[in-house]
């Protein structure tokens, strides 16, 4: 913090315009059921888990704030030094936090919205958010061409998609936020700040004081299968399931899936890798596994025998999203039958 802070790291991610289409895909369909997030005897409350024999149906926040009061009164709130612009934006961004931290819970979505519209401090108007769309209900246009939850695979019966991912690793999947007063400085008349540099920004950081081992939370992170770097929900649920629909897959094109189960040995002649078996989301470039599945795919060598190899619980995942009533992408939902509700009230037993 004393070299390199918040704010620096901010304003460099800022620059990095790729990184707004890394961020989670598909919604709260996916991200808010917590299938991922729980084992099979037990379900979410909030983030955390807890015991039981049925699968929660309401939806799980991808964000949770330990305090949810406003970040500084009305009054310091627009007391700063600028022209009418920066004022307005001023005001603007502060509503936004204010809005944002008054609740406890906030899904992918309400958070995606939240960056959209705080856009790292400068608003909706940053450009490189012009080029991403955060919106799950925006129509179909350049701006979700990224987003393989919401544009098709193209229309080629011959083309084929091999999804190859490690798995077995602690990943960080949701978070625990609190408000940023650790540098608060109450601005005066004589000592006013400036509009476009608050001294709440960025407004929200993690709570590290959050942990629950049972919960697999730690330090303000709660942690899921993966990689090490992206959760097994997001490399896993579009190969396995998502793109087997025709609204994704118009041509049914076939998915092949691999995953390899991170294994980590010491090698004397290799000692900064972990070994020949490793699937963390950089290690897996030598994972000897990988490599020649690979090999088979370039070279088109043995590669018909290749078949999809599941070791994580992704299937079982995806099987309880789609069970949701408000889960999955394109599940056609079973409607039931007013009779057979009618008939309900009268066997709740």
């Amino acid at each position: 913090e004393e070299f390199f802070g918040r704010r620096l790291r901010k304003d460099l991610w800022n620059t990095w315009g790729s990184l707004w289409a890394m961020l989670p895909k598909g919604g709260d369909q996916i991200w808010g059921i917590g299938a991922d997030l729980c084992n099979s005897t037990s379900s979410c409350d909030g983030l955390w888990c807890k015991s039981t024999e049925s699968q929660s149906t309401s939806m799980v926040p991808f964000l949770q704030l330990t305090d949810t009061e406003t970040l500084h009164t009305r009054e310091e709130r627009f007391h700063c030094e600028g022209d009418k612009k920066e004022q307005r934006q001023a005001k603007y961004l502060s509503h936004q936090i204010d809005e944002f931290s008054r609740r406890t819970n906030h899904s992918i979505e309400d958070t995606l919205l939240f960056l959209e519209k705080w856009g790292g401090g400068h608003g909706p108007s940053l450009g490189n958010l012009q080029h991403n769309s955060l919106d799950q209900d925006e129509r179909p246009s350049p701006r979700t061409w990224s987003d393989p939850s919401r544009t098709p695979l193209p229309r080629a019966p011959k083309l084929k998609i091999y999804c190859l991912y490690g798995v077995g690793l602690p990943t960080e999947r949701a978070y625990f936020y609190q408000r940023n007063t650790l540098n608060a400085k109450q601005a005066t008349d004589e000592q006013p700040k400036r509009c476009n540099n608050s001294h709440f920004d960025p407004p929200l950081i993690m709570n590290s004081s959050v942990s629950d081992a049972e919960s697999n939370i730690s330090y303000g992170v709660k942690f899921s299968d993966g990689d090490g770097s992206v959760p097994l929900l997001s490399m896993g649920y579009i190969c396995v399931d998502a793109w087997k629909r025709k609204e994704l897959n118009p041509s049914g094109s076939k998915v092949i899936t691999r995953e390899y189960y991170h294994s980590q040995e010491f090698h004397l002649g290799d000692p900064m890798r972990g070994g020949p078996h490793a699937a963390d989301h950089v290690d897996i470039l030598g994972n000897v596994d990988m490599t020649e599945d690979f090999l088979r795919v370039v070279s088109d060598h043995g590669v018909k025998k290749m078949k999809s190899n599941i070791v994580s619980d992704i299937m079982n995942i995806t099987e309880r999203i789609n069970a949701h009533p408000n889960g999955g992408l394109y599940v056609k939902k079973a409607k039931q039958n007013p009779f057979e509700t009618f008939l309900g009230l009268f066997n709740k037993n």
